[in-house]
């Protein structure tokens, strides 16, 4: 009898323990399904990692040799913005530091290239979201929506599309977005940061949300309304049309151009262009003549001398 009753025990027991056993397998796939399923929307990132850089790549993965173009620290709503091209300095090399060491680390060696360095200058800045409709995007299964970071309302920062990228280097994890995903393309462009959760994945802010620092489409509403404002250049004084005219590059405008942008630049198919050398450098303007943008096919890309005659005249008498 006592032996029974044994055996029923170890049999309860056996039980028991295979049920904690389910019990705890179910609790670390819980776990699991909860770590891989982290988000992090994108400003409440710049908030817990305030240290973040601009960089090439292999498509979606950053390497330790991968060179910085620049470095960015949020602080609050203020942005300050380090232009890190004068030196060479790569991700492997900022996994060993500190956000605090790493920010001394670049004002020194920025220094060390040039006597004239001076830090950069806190600005305020703006993430301005643009959702895409589902004929607006190539891909709409990738590319939802994309990111402007602007600074002071006017300039943008960076650009980045709602395409999240994780990758390790050394003991080192980083996560961001990038700015061009585009398969046939040889190196994206990225936006990371340092993270100590990779499992961390970061998304486009709400429109519906509450924060200062975010905007829904508010500059690319501001861009269209200066695309419709531009200049009237009839009204200009006889003087000053007399310079635009007899320029050459008003030649090469009429030849190349008048056809999408009007006679007076004041836009057909394509936009106006009154103001482009507000809104474009020259070297812009050039690159925009040889290699296109948006919808606009090159016009000039096999004749360089006319591309910089066309982006001299329209950075110059193009203009507030």
């Amino acid at each position: 009898m006592y032996g029974k009753k044994k055996w029923i025990v170890m049999v309860v027991s056996m039980v028991f323990m295979l049920g904690l056993a389910a019990c705890s397998d179910t609790d670390d796939k819980d776990v699991e399904e909860e770590e891989e399923e982290k988000t992090m929307v994108f400003s409440d990132a710049l908030e817990q990692y305030p240290v973040w850089f601009y960089l090439h790549g292999e498509p979606n993965e950053p390497t330790k040799d991968s060179t910085i173009r620049e470095m960015f620290v949020f602080e609050g709503e203020q942005i300050q913005q380090f232009d890190l091209e004068p030196v060479d300095i790569t991700l492997g090399e900022v996994s060993e530091y500190s956000d605090e060491e790493l920010i001394s680390y670049v004002e020194e060696e920025l220094s060390a290239a040039s006597d004239s360095y001076e830090e950069p200058e806190a600005k305020n800045y703006t993430l301005d979201i643009h959702l895409f409709d589902d004929d607006e995007s190539d891909n709409s299964e990738e590319k939802t929506g994309v990111i402007d970071v602007v600074i002071d309302e006017e300039e943008i920062a960076f650009v980045a599309w709602e395409q999240p990228i994780s990758q390790t280097i050394g003991e080192a994890d980083f996560i961001g977005l990038v700015n061009d995903g585009d398969p046939e393309v040889d190196a994206d462009e990225l936006f990371i940061t340092r993270v100590d959760e990779p499992s961390l994945t970061i998304t486009l802010d709400q429109p519906d949300t509450t924060k200062s620092v975010v905007t829904v489409q508010e500059w690319m509403e501001r861009q269209k309304q200066k695309d419709l404002e531009g200049q009237d250049l009839e009204a200009l004084a006889e003087e000053e049309l007399e310079k635009i005219n007899n320029h050459p590059g008003a030649d090469i405008y009429a030849q190349n151009c008048l056809s999408c942008h009007g006679e007076n630049l004041e836009g057909s198919i394509g936009p106006d262009l009154t103001l482009a050398g507000d809104r474009f450098s020259e070297e812009e303007l050039k690159d925009i003549s040889q290699n296109g943008k948006d919808n606009m096919p090159p016009i000039m890309s096999d004749n360089e001398e006319d591309a910089d005659v066309l982006a001299e005249w329209l950075s110059e008498f193009m203009k507030e």
